[in-house]
């Protein structure tokens, strides 16, 4: 035995013997610098001295699994030293010395998990402040979303009312006026139109938030054929070739999911605009590891580095007077793609093409990339319905 005294003293734990009063009776070098006390101090001393007082019932309640089970247990205590500075420690024991056929005495390890605790009660709390920031961002969500049908609710019909009130003063006094008035007056319309269609679209994305998907098995490609029937007026005159690939059965909303196909489709279809033969894509396949849907074009693309407005409300990356569009569209198929618990992205480069892709359902890491995403996407309304004076 005195071979190993050096190993037992200075093993990287503590080792106690108590006796089942729980009186300390033998103890190492090492035991005796997590504890505090000198090794004389300490033999004959309760164990249970040392230990949190909410906690002791614990420490008894794993004593008497040693003596009834006589196999191995462990808990974990926090522990008090002699100058009363805490720790947290891990007792491992088993119960030992038989006499008459009980056990006499218990062996224990001590070991100092202080800094895993601490790590796991940091965890905890950004945890908890997470759940809390993503609580508070969904109910700052449901008032946006409140705010943003009310007032393209209200908005909506006033709209109408002055867009018609121009053309009808085009229609009966548009001869008695000059060009520059004509001229002023065509603009109202226009900017009328454009906003009930924008109001349009904002009605239909705060609608989403309301809504939740009622899924269902669903075969994506006659899906898909029906958006492209729905889409022929837009192709009129176009070269196109669609290259539509084998498409997975998905548990979905079909109808939301028209919604976005319809839009992925209609955008390549724009942004291809300028091509003499466009080439638009639908498929199936695997990217950074994961099962995807994707939508490719060949058109105008864009540049990567405004890739984190893709998908804001009323967010364009094109001028208004080379592609039309309200700049809902993709904040829509980010709505209905994260209620049907998937990501969606997309990748291009300027002037060679977009791509976009969508998963149904996620792992961690598409959780917190889609958090990411998420995150001070709000539309700025102030500034798309009252915008600064001078600005187009």
């Amino acid at each position: 035995r005195d071979r190993y005294a050096d190993l037992y003293d200075f093993a990287p734990v503590g080792y106690l013997t108590l006796d089942l009063r729980g009186l300390i009776l033998e103890v190492n070098l090492t035991g005796t610098e997590l504890l505090g006390e000198s090794r004389s101090a300490l033999l004959k001393t309760p164990f249970h001295r040392f230990i949190d007082p909410n906690q002791r019932p614990a420490f008894h309640l794993f004593c008497r699994q040693l003596v009834q089970t006589r196999a191995r247990q462990s808990c974990e205590l926090k522990l008090a030293r002699k100058d009363g500075s805490p720790f947290y420690a891990r007792l491992e024991g088993v119960a030992g010395s038989y006499a008459a056929g009980s056990p006499t005495q218990y062996r224990l390890s001590l070991s100092d998990i202080t800094r895993h605790k601490q790590s796991e009660e940091e965890i905890t709390k950004l945890n908890k402040a997470l759940a809390d920031h993503a609580a508070a961002m969904e109910a700052a969500n449901r008032e946006l979303d409140a705010f943003s049908y009310s007032i393209a609710h209200d908005l909506k019909v006033p709209l109408g009312r002055i867009e018609r009130l121009a053309e009808i003063v085009m229609e009966d006094f548009g001869a008695t006026l000059t060009a520059e008035g004509n001229d002023c007056l065509r603009r109202v319309v226009d900017s009328s139109a454009r906003l009930e269609k924008m109001v349009e679209n904002l009605l239909g994305f705060a609608r989403l938030g309301r809504k939740s998907p009622a899924k269902r098995a669903t075969e994506l490609n006659p899906l898909v054929e029906e958006v492209l029937d729905q889409l022929k007026p837009e192709t009129e005159g176009r070269n196109i070739r669609w290259e539509v690939g084998p498409l997975p059965e998905v548990d979905c909303d079909p109808n939301l999911m028209k919604v976005v196909f319809t839009n992925l489709l209609s955008n390549a279809i724009k942004y291809t605009r300028t091509r003499e033969h466009a080439v638009i894509q639908v498929g199936e396949g695997d990217r950074r590891g994961r099962r995807v849907i994707f939508v490719r074009d060949n058109g105008v693309g864009f540049d990567m580095k405004q890739a984190d407005r893709l998908f804001g409300v009323f967010q364009r990356l094109h001028a208004m007077d080379e592609f039309e569009g309200t700049g809902v569209g993709l904040a829509t198929v980010q709505r209905i793609i994260h209620k049907h618990g998937g990501r969606v992205w997309g990748e291009a480069e300027p002037d060679k093409g977009a791509s976009f892709y969508f998963t149904f359902g996620c792992s961690q890491t598409d959780r917190t990339e889609r958090y990411a995403e998420s995150a001070g996407k709000r539309p700025d309304l102030r500034a798309q319905l009252f915008p600064r004076a001078g600005a187009t």
